[in-house]
Order: C-alpha cells, then sequence, then structure tokens
C-alpha cells in the first residue's frame, strides 16, 4: 500500500511472505514462553488466545515495516530494493490484522479477557475505547487498501492516491491508542513481568513509535522518498 510504481510481482511477494511467518514465528514463541512458559496460562489456550497475540503483533511489525522502508531510502539508498515490497507487506499486515479479528470473535469474554469486564459483565470505559479504536484503525487501513487496486489507483490523480496512502499511518497511530489502552496499566511494573519479558502491548506500541520517529527524522532531513 504505497506507490504506484511498486509493482507487484512473484518476486516481491514472496520476501514480505517468508518475513512474515519469520514474524509470526519469533512473536509466537515469545508470546508462548511470556504467557505459557513463564505465565500462568494454559496450554490449551494456544491455538487462539496464545496466536492471537502473535498475530495481533505480526500485523503491528508487518505495517510498521512497510512504512517504514521509504524513510530508511533517505538515509542509505541501500533499502532502494526494498521499495517494491512496501505494498506487498502493506496488505499483508492488512490481512493480517482481519484475522486478528475473527480469532479474536469466539474468545472475546469474561473467561479469557477477564481485566476487560466488570463486575457486572459489561466492559469497561477503557476496554470500550479501544476496541473502538481497533475497529476505526481497521475501518481506515481499508481505504489505502482499496486504493491500491490497480483499476482505483489509475482513476486517482497522484497526489489525491499519495494522501489515501497515508492513511496507514493515521491507522497505526489509531492501533496505537488500541493497544495502549487494553495494557498500559502493566507497563509499569517490570516486577509483574511473566519472565522479566516485556508486555506485547507495550512492546507493539514502542515498534509504532519507533517508526513515527523514523520519519520524523527523514521529513526533518528534507530529502528523499517517503
Amino acid at each position: 500500500m504505497q506507490q504506484r510504481s511498486d509493482n507487484i510481482d512473484e518476486n516481491s511477494v514472496l520476501a514480505p511472505v517468508a518475513i512474515t511467518l519469520c514474524c509470526l514465528l519469533i512473536t509466537g514463541l515469545y508470546a508462548y514462553a511470556r504467557y505459557v512458559y513463564f505465565g500462568p496460562v494454559v496450554e490449551s489456550k494456544i491455538p487462539l488466545y496464545i496466536s492471537n497475540k502473535a498475530i495481533s503483533w505480526s500485523s503491528v511489525v508487518v505495517l510498521s515495516s512497510s512504512f517504514a522502508i521509504g524513510p530508511l531510502v533517505t538515509f542509505s539508498s541501500r533499502f532502494e530494493p526494498w521499495l517494491r515490497y512496501r505494498r506487498p507487506l502493506g496488505l499483508i499486515g492488512l490481512w493480517l490484522a482481519t484475522l486478528h479479528i475473527l480469532v479474536s470473535i469466539p474468545i472475546f469474554n469474561l473467561f479469557y479477557y477477564t481485566g476487560f469486564f466488570n463486575l457486572d459483565g459489561t466492559l469497561k470505559m477503557t476496554t470500550e475505547l479501544s476496541m473502538l479504536a481497533g475497529a476505526l484503525a481497521w475501518m481506515v487501513l481499508l481505504i489505502p487498501a482499496v486504493a491500491s487496486v490497480p483499476s482505483v489507483a489509475e482513476s486517482l490523480a497522484g497526489r489525491s492516491w499519495r494522501q489515501l496512502q497515508h492513511l496507514g499511518l493515521l491507522a497505526l497511530v489509531i492501533t496505537f491508542g488500541h493497544v495502549a489502552w487494553l495494557g498500559w496499566h502493566g507497563w509499569f511494573v517490570p516486577a509483574d513481568w511473566f519472565g522479566g519479558m516485556p508486555p506485547i502491548t507495550l512492546l507493539s506500541c514502542g515498534i509504532i513509535a519507533v517508526l513515527m520517529l523514523l520519519r520524523l527524522c527523514a521529513r526533518l532531513a528534507g530529502k528523499g522518498k517517503q
């Protein structure tokens, strides 16, 4: 979901797919170690509960990677070959976000996420805000995805098309809120981190923050492609 010149062919898809699979493996192992091996989660919750953590985290990583390539090119031309991976990475990130939503539906209840609910079974306000932010982020992310369809992209003026693509950054900012509202209260108590491993919510927000800092530095440099 980037420049119209980012053509998708077999070679430009294989690398993003491989990156995504590696990301899912690493985040899955991290989630298992933190919540099952060191934490209180039973192994019967691995198929959905634990895997969903890896899926959601990977979605943030892949989407952020898509928007990090452009700024990296401004600092080093060695990243230019990666420009063709931006669009596949963006679309894969959207796919992972959609999968995260689908996997969350059957387990989003008081038994899996006790801390999200009040004693009367209703959602806490922070949970409602997080769910609203998540829904908004997904809807906003759909816009650059649709704009990446060749027939749609060809009908848009270059400036309009680029503005639509940058909505993906807005989606990531909203995602920051979605994630932070769920887990910020556990960020500042390292003694409660299972196995001393930082919460996935903290790591996800950290990735988005680093991306925004990178793009800011690239803009201040006043050169290159973003």
